[in-house]
């Protein structure tokens, strides 16, 4: 996967290298690091910032977020899922916890949705 080079100035000019994790999805990620030096994150996928068919997947990066595996959803689809908060423990071991919504009174989007 090719990364996107930005010039970035945070009280000194850095070169930032960026890489893609998901495309044309991912609202509200967190990333985690773990103690073996994998990294992982989750995010939403699958609708907007609200609709039911959204869900949360992970990817994980072996290579210090290098290159990515594929999204791997981890909550169920049509329960509209989000504001994910993760960890990796000490042990390796990852910890997630998201808000689900307690109410699905959302006007129809133009695809019926």
């Amino acid at each position: 996967m090719s990364s996107i080079r930005v010039d970035a100035w945070a009280g000194r000019r850095v070169e930032i290298e960026r890489r893609v994790v998901c495309a044309m999805q991912g609202q509200f990620p967190v990333i985690a690091r773990g103690a073996a030096g994998e990294v992982a994150a989750v995010f939403r996928v699958g609708a907007g910032h609200y609709g039911l068919s959204g869900t949360l997947a992970t990817a994980l990066s072996l290579d210090g977020g290098r290159t990515w595996s594929g999204p791997i959803e981890v909550a169920p689809r049509g329960e509209d899922v989000r504001n994910p908060a993760f960890a990796i423990g000490a042990d390796g071991q990852w910890v997630l916890g998201y808000w689900q919504a307690g109410m699905y009174c959302y006007p129809p989007s133009s695809d019926g949705e």
